[in-house]
């Protein structure tokens, strides 16, 4: 007969474990009967140190954190349902003592007069990363700009298409001479491009490039809201297939990459503009409710237009079931091109949204009739916004 395994753990370290891992946890509703190892977060005991070790995985992220307590008197694993114990943490209140039954297979969770007893699964079937890492920090950056800077860049790949792969993606092209990371997602219609200096950035041929799946990235922007630290390591393991974020008070997050979209990054230095350009300065809000005007005549198409004789650049949409919208709006205009662009007003108004700061959209239209539209909410803003129009007649 083996043993009953006691070990005591304070509510709100368990509160803070449990909120990050929570995310990486399988979502789909399953009985005990069909429940799956995915289902499940792996708690670990080991009485080296008296940590427990708490992680979660969908087979694409993991994500592990420790524990300190006072005594874990020999080691041990089992893997509980994650979606419960998450639930009923938010119920803990003080010292929480746990009592592992391998014989019975049960964990038993103890607060106050409460009893709740969770059914296990075994925890071989639960697949761990390797945690061995390749060498020095690829790269350390500030927490919050980098949540602000993923953010920012996710837009294009949350409309992508699910059959274009490639475009769920956000790429991360490491400029090592410049010192700076270009972080950029596309839908083949819309770029979003932030130019980061991260505090440390050091060379590596493994990780010149490499990308991330839209939905691991919005896994990451979440735990970067709900990590205390103020600095994050970033690291590739010896498997050189995985991303390691790594936070300073034992939190790590495993991320697989995907091998063949680090080959060949989408040639967004096409779309940029260069070279002159003609600066336009629209208040925002205005240029927001043409928009609703547009979209509720169901509108595929709107036209941006202005002429050189004029301060005013003119918004139009029509449909033959529902009539038409148009209005003129004053602008600070430099450059003297007159233009005719073609815009999606659905495209248009979905990367508005993005734009969470300001009161003025700045536009900016390259020399070549056949060039893109730069959007950007400030001057010289770190994050750049490119829409491909659908045509420009001049």
């Amino acid at each position: 007969m083996t043993n009953k395994i006691k070990f005591e753990i304070h509510s709100e370290d368990l509160q803070v474990a449990l909120s990050l891992v929570e995310p990486f946890i399988q979502s789909r509703k399953s009985s005990f009967d069909s429940l799956s190892i995915l289902d499940t977060v792996l708690l670990e005991g080991f009485c080296s140190n008296n940590t427990i070790e708490i992680t979660a995985s969908d087979l694409e992220s993991t994500c592990r954190t420790f524990i300190s307590v006072k005594e874990v008197a020999e080691d041990f694993a089992v893997a509980v349902p994650g979606k419960n114990l998450a639930k009923l943490q938010r119920l803990f209140d003080g010292l929480v003592k746990f009592t592992f039954d391998p014989d019975k297979g049960k964990l038993q969770a103890r607060f106050g007069k409460s009893t709740t007893t969770f059914k296990i699964l075994n925890a071989e079937g639960f697949r761990k990363p390797s945690s061995e890492i390749s060498g020095n920090p690829i790269m350390t950056f500030d927490r919050r700009e980098m949540k602000q800077v993923l953010e920012e860049v996710l837009a294009p790949a949350k409309q992508a298409d699910d059959i274009r792969p490639g475009l769920q993606n956000v790429f991360f092209e490491i400029k090592i001479d410049d010192n700076r990371v270009n972080i950029f997602s596309t839908d083949g219609i819309l770029l979003s491009l932030n130019t980061y200096f991260p505090i440390s950035l050091m060379k590596s041929e493994d990780a010149a490039t490499f990308s991330l799946h839209r939905n691991n990235v919005r896994k990451l922007i979440d735990a970067l809201g709900r990590i205390q630290a103020k600095i994050i390591k970033f690291h590739f393991t010896n498997k050189g297939n995985m991303l390691l974020f790594f936070a300073p008070h034992e939190t790590m997050i495993y991320f697989l990459t995907d091998p063949g979209a680090t080959k060949q990054l989408p040639p967004y230095e096409k779309v940029m503009i260069k070279g002159h350009a003609t600066h336009i300065t629209l208040p925002i809000d205005e240029v927001r409710t043409f928009l609703k005007r547009a979209l509720l005549l169901e509108a595929d198409i709107m036209t941006i237009s202005h002429k050189t004789d004029n301060s005013f650049v003119r918004f139009f949409a029509e449909t033959q079931e529902r009539g038409r919208t148009e209005d003129s709006y004053y602008a600070q205009i430099l450059g003297d091109r007159e233009f005719e662009i073609l815009v999606n007003p659905k495209r248009f108004s979905d990367l508005l949204k993005e734009f969470t700061r300001g009161n003025n959209l700045f536009i900016k239209l390259g020399k070549d009739a056949s060039s893109s539209i730069k959007l950007e909410m400030k001057e010289n803003p770190a994050t750049r916004m490119v829409l491909m129009p659908m045509a420009h007649n001049k």
